[in-house]
């Protein structure tokens, strides 16, 4: 029988190995183990070799930059599930500006058992492209820290009860760090700028004081790890976070009513259906949970 193992081949690529030239496998007997099969086939390919360089496929800062309408809100191109894969995803989504996807995948970096300092160097050719690789794990290292300094680390439970609450605040508490390599990333000789997704120019006052040392002209990212554990309480809310909850909620206030009393406005309508609704239901009473509150002041 024949098997297609398209996505076999694209699976040892993402993990590693370099197969461009057969399409197909022939299995002689259909009763050969599966992982035999596997290994007959790669010692005959030859798969084992020299393994290749996420770099080699990813695009380059400025050919993200000339298709920013094209790439937005899609997933990056590159795959794999390794920290360099995860990494090149942050560095497709920032130049872009899929602040959404940049968070999306900082948390799925968060959920894994790879350290930051591990990731290995990724050597890119590519001066921009390598910059911006060493400066986003400096904001892994913030987002990761800020939540391990409360009592999250990394691996803890989604379900937090008070008997493990009190494990995880007994446990060491253990930081991340930046790789080593990223002391050797040079800055770029010429400035590189990534507008925001809107495509206007970021102020000065909202520049990136980590990306502006390498010469990139970047707003500040919103990176802070958006899901906490289902369950965690929210003890000492820090000062800011109350201030920006109150003006959050003041704005949107004022914006409804401004709708609401607008002249011509004749009729509600629900902003999900379209359709007129005969009243306004009655507000919530209930205080926001823990997860809303973070929801609002990230």
């Amino acid at each position: 029988m024949f098997f297609s193992y398209s996505t076999l081949l694209q699976h040892l690529n993402n993990t590693g190995f370099k197969i461009t030239s057969i399409t197909q496998i022939r299995l002689r007997s259909a009763s050969m183990p599966f992982l035999s099969a596997l290994r007959v086939a790669c010692a005959n390919l030859g798969c084992f070799g020299a393994p290749t360089n996420i770099h080699d496929d990813a695009p380059n800062a400025t050919w993200l930059l000339e298709h920013r309408c094209q790439r937005y809100g899609k997933q990056a191109s590159t795959k794999g599930k390794t920290p360099t894969a995860s990494l090149y995803r942050m560095y497709e989504y920032l130049v872009v500006g899929y602040t959404f996807g940049l968070r999306s995948e900082i948390e799925y970096f968060f959920n894994q058992p790879w350290s930051v300092k591990s990731i290995p160097d990724p050597e890119d050719p590519d001066p921009a492209r390598y910059a911006i690789l060493a400066v986003l794990t400096h904001y892994l290292v913030k987002a990761f820290n800020r939540l391990i300094e409360r009592g999250l680390p990394r691996g803890c439970p989604a379900i937090i009860d008070p008997d493990t609450e009190a494990r995880l605040r007994s446990q060491k508490v253990v930081l991340e760090e930046q790789p080593s390599w990223v002391k050797s990333v040079h800055r770029l000789n010429e400035p590189f700028k990534i507008p925001l997704a809107s495509g206007e120019t970021p102020a000065n006052t909202t520049l990136s004081v980590e990306f502006l040392a390498m010469n990139i002209f970047v707003a500040e990212p919103h990176v802070a790890v958006s899901k906490l554990p289902v369950g965690s309480t929210w003890t000492r809310p820090e000062p800011y976070m109350v201030c920006e909850l109150f003006w959050f909620l003041h704005s949107a206030t004022g914006v409804l009513r401004d709708i609401c009393t607008a002249p011509g406005v004749g009729q509600k309508f629900s902003r999900v259906s379209h359709e007129p609704r005969d009243a306004v239901p009655e507000k919530d009473s209930r205080s926001p949970s823990t997860g809303d509150i973070f929801a609002l002041t990230r």
